[in-house]
């Protein structure tokens, strides 16, 4: 299973990677043009790294640079060659503007050359809607290098935006199975908490400090709301990314993965060894984390949203849906006026 983890300075097989990306651009590029970061500028502090693993073979890494509270570069993105056009790139991007938008970061720049070479990258690049744009950080404008930016305030952060069939099947571990009908909803059941309480137990006895937070959400911890019979959690880890350091735990408990979405924050979901939940994992500090709770808790205060949402959900499940994330994909727009209302009654 392919792992994003930070880049080993000491790795002899990064730093060939590192050597053949080097003689790449120089070889494609006319003198003076070339700006990748050599190993010294791949080490500094404000510069992180990233290689992509399968086992003991490096596929590929890349990097993002600071150059401002606000504001990241990429750099350093290469693909190993017995891996190119296997998605290596790809991955290593989600992971880089994950971790964009867990900085806070509202703008996601880079510099890359002109010509056949630098075509696949470009494509690459625009198909995550970078567009060209001016010189940045310090760079000139030449006939040559190409200056592309990603606003990331113009894409959906607070919400997921409806996801196709295609892109629902590749966030799954293994086979998804279609719901093709109608989404069961329930009474409240007060056993729900009950429930929540000994998978929060379970999952904190399988990774002791490695649990930073454990966290019931979704409808089933609103007293009074109609749900499907499914346990929401929140496991909030140090780096949701790092796998090696809390699947195998999880895994030896009867927790499997389910779910990686790399490019949303980084989010894994887990299936229950014996009760019905989804366990939604993120880092320390991702924003969802905080949204999911101040929907939680609005909802459970205020009586007016609640019976909203509460009649949304009922209207949507008389509707036949291909996959359930089809149906929760159509609860976007009323969830996210109901947290703009909650994040307005906190800033008062």
């Amino acid at each position: 299973m392919p792992i994003i983890k930070p880049g080993d300075f000491d790795d002899h097989r990064v730093k060939a990677l590192l050597t053949r990306h080097l003689e790449s651009m120089h070889a494609n590029s006319p003198p003076g043009h070339v700006f990748a970061l050599d190993w010294s500028g791949l080490q500094k502090p404000e510069v992180s790294f990233y290689a992509l693993w399968e086992g003991e073979d490096l596929l590929g890494f890349g990097a993002l640079k600071e150059l401002e509270p606000r504001a990241g570069e990429i750099k350093s993105m290469r693909t190993a060659d017995a891996h190119l056009r296997t998605g290596v790139a790809a991955a290593i991007l989600d992971h880089i503007i994950a971790k964009a938008r867990q900085r806070g970061y509202s703008r996601l720049s880079l510099e890359t050359g002109s010509g056949p070479a630098f075509e696949p990258a470009l494509k690459l690049y625009r198909k995550y809607s970078f567009i060209d744009g001016e010189p940045f950080g310090g760079y000139e404008k030449s006939f040559f290098n190409q200056f592309l930016h990603l606003d990331l305030r113009a894409q959906s952060t607070d919400s997921h935006r409806p996801l196709t069939e295609e892109q629902i099947r590749a966030a799954h571990v293994g086979e998804v199975k279609p719901l093709g009908g109608r989404v069961l909803l329930v009474d409240y059941d007060p056993q729900w908490a009950e429930l929540f309480e000994r998978e929060a137990g379970r999952i904190r006895a399988a990774l002791a400090e490695r649990a930073l937070r454990i966290e019931h959400v979704g409808s089933t911890s609103v007293p009074g709301l109609p749900a499907k019979p499914v346990i929401d959690m929140v496991l909030v880890v140090t780096d949701s990314a790092d796998e090696t350091a809390y699947v195998p735990a999880l895994a030896a408990t009867g927790y499997r993965l389910h779910v990686r979405e790399a490019h949303w924050y980084e989010h894994r979901m887990f299936k229950g060894p014996d009760t019905d939940i989804n366990l939604h994992t993120f880092s320390a500090g991702c924003p969802e984390i905080d949204r999911m709770l101040m929907f939680r808790d609005w909802l459970r205060v205020n009586p007016a949203d609640r019976q909203l949402y509460a009649r949304t959900k009922l209207t949507l499940a008389q509707r036949e849906w291909t996959f359930v994330q089809n149906y929760a994909d159509a609860k976007t727009a009323v969830i996210d006026a109901i947290i703009a209302r909650a994040r307005h009654d906190r800033s008062l």
